[in-house]
């Protein structure tokens, strides 16, 4: 079964509707990457925590996801150099 309190979160308007939801609880943000193995090793030990600890939002944020909308989502694009993607 899946956990309800554990979500990958998809974009930055994502994650602020989710902390933004219940302001009062308790939130475990795990920031990774699929190219680093010990962060691999640390996404089992999270799923596992999420799961003894229900009452706890954790979060799951791909650095490379994120990089990758905070890129698209700049006004300015000449910042941009495009060594994210």
């Amino acid at each position: 079964m899946a956990s309800t309190n554990l979500v990958e979160v998809t974009s930055p308007e994502h994650f602020k509707e989710l902390l933004s939801a219940d302001l009062n609880r308790v939130s475990v943000l795990n920031f990774w990457a699929s190219w680093a193995e010990p962060c691999e090793e640390f996404n089992k030990v999270i799923e596992q925590e999420s799961k003894a600890f229900e009452k706890v939002l954790f979060l799951n944020v791909s650095i490379y996801l994120q990089r990758r909308a905070t890129r698209y989502s700049s006004t300015d694009r000449s910042r941009n150099t495009g060594r994210y993607l």
